[in-house]
């Protein structure tokens, strides 16, 4: 049992160590007169976080400098809250952070979510003649966000969701559920050839809006927003073939499935859609699709805690990192080998050629793919409501702090 454990967060922006009371830490907002930390943590989602975090260790009370003199501070800059790649101009800036602390850099980590991170930057400080390494830990977060909602309700949200998967009706008003609210260009892609094939109407779909990418991307007008979407490398042929299908695109606007009665709505919490006991399946469309594993996001762990089997537009070796927190895929039914395949045309491909097979089958032939993956489909809804939500989820919290300790 460790001591009890102070953690001071320099700027009030979203971090890892929001919910960690439970396994014995305190966190507060760094202030002249806060407590001597034992860690220290810099958010660094996006740009604009991170670059306040870097003024911010250039100006620390002088007790956090002292404790770092003694070697008795770690230092966390928490990158988690987003996939940063890894960037020079990034790691000079981390380092930076780390000598105006005055810590030595094997006192210093940098977590992520993307999986490639420690590995290049390493190679760029071998390239660059750097002896001195900060430590970098990969560090899912948004799957453990999403599923920490469930740390006190999980058991009560099982029960229920499994009676209501049990009182599925035989026939369903549509086929797949695909929730796709925050624009990105293999997302819109894959919208507008439902359009095009005639298979909109067979899915349940979320989405932030044609005039919400054009804001977020800059595009003038819809031909902008084409050309935008042929930059995604070995879509451009998809792109110009499917501008004919803006327009109708357009036309839906802003959707969103179950919208929240008051305040503002969330993507990345958890919904309990009527749409999944009228669906039979669900496409995830994750954050980004590379041509290298990456990361995941909550996206995938929405189907899994709904009773729903997937397929999902994402980075390759998605479904084994999603395996590798002890859920089960559905290879059973669906050919997943478009898992292993790096280049994204090609998964893309891959992915929707079985969305468009299963979106046509009957009503019958979907029962039976059901029945054939509901041990797994109720594997993975009490994995995540019940053990990674809590036990398990306070435990991989336990471990990643006894990594910064041990340092």
């Amino acid at each position: 049992m460790r001591p009890p454990l102070n953690i001071a967060i320099v700027t009030p922006r979203l971090q890892l160590f929001e919910a960690v009371e439970a396994i014995g830490a305190h966190t507060y907002q760094l202030t002249p007169d806060a407590p001597a930390p034992d860690v220290l943590v810099f958010p660094a989602g996006t740009s604009k976080v991170f670059m306040e975090s870097v003024r911010a260790a250039r100006d620390l009370p002088a007790a956090v400098r002292k404790r770092a003199a003694e070697g008795k501070l770690r230092v966390v800059i928490d990158g988690s809250s987003e996939g940063a790649e890894h960037w020079p101009v990034r790691a000079e800036h981390i380092h930076s952070i780390i000598a105006n602390v005055g810590v030595t850099a094997d006192k210093a980590f940098y977590v992520g979510q993307e999986v490639n991170y420690g590995r290049e930057y390493s190679a760029w400080c071998a390239e660059e003649g750097i002896p001195e390494q900060f430590r970098v830990l990969h560090h899912d977060a948004w799957v453990w966000r999403f599923l920490q909602q469930f740390e006190d309700s999980g058991a009560e949200v099982l029960s229920r969701r499994l009676a209501a998967f049990r009182a599925r009706p035989a026939v369903r008003s549509r086929r797949l559920v695909s929730l796709n609210y925050t624009p990105r260009p293999h997302k819109v892609l894959f919208l507008l050839r439902l359009l095009k094939d005639g298979l909109w109407d067979k899915a349940f779909v979320s989405f932030g809006g044609v005039a919400r990418y054009r804001e977020i991307f800059g595009c003038a007008d819809n031909a902008a927003m084409t050309e935008h979407l042929a930059k995604l490398e070995g879509f451009a042929d998809m792109a110009h073939d499917l501008a004919d299908q803006l327009p109708g695109l357009e036309a839906f606007g802003r959707v969103v499935l179950d919208p929240p009665v008051q305040g503002k709505f969330d993507p990345h919490l958890d919904a309990d859609l009527p749409e999944y006991a009228q669906s039979w399946f669900a496409v995830v469309s994750e954050t980004e699709m590379h041509p290298r594993p990456s990361r995941i996001t909550e996206k995938a762990m929405k189907a899994l805690v709904n009773f729903e089997p997937f397929l999902v537009l994402g980075n390759p070796h998605v479904l084994k990192a999603i395996r590798g927190h002890g859920f089960e895929t559905f290879g059973e039914v669906f050919d997943e080998a478009y898992d292993e395949v790096l280049d994204p045309r090609q998964r893309f491909d891959l992915v929707y050629e079985q969305v468009r097979r299963f979106a046509l089958m009957s009503d019958a032939e979907l029962a039976a793919m059901e029945r054939q993956v509901t041990d797994r489909l109720m594997h993975n809804a009490e994995w995540g409501l019940t053990r990674m939500s809590g036990d398990l989820r306070r435990a991989a919290f336990s471990a990643l702090i006894d990594k910064i300790l041990e340092a």
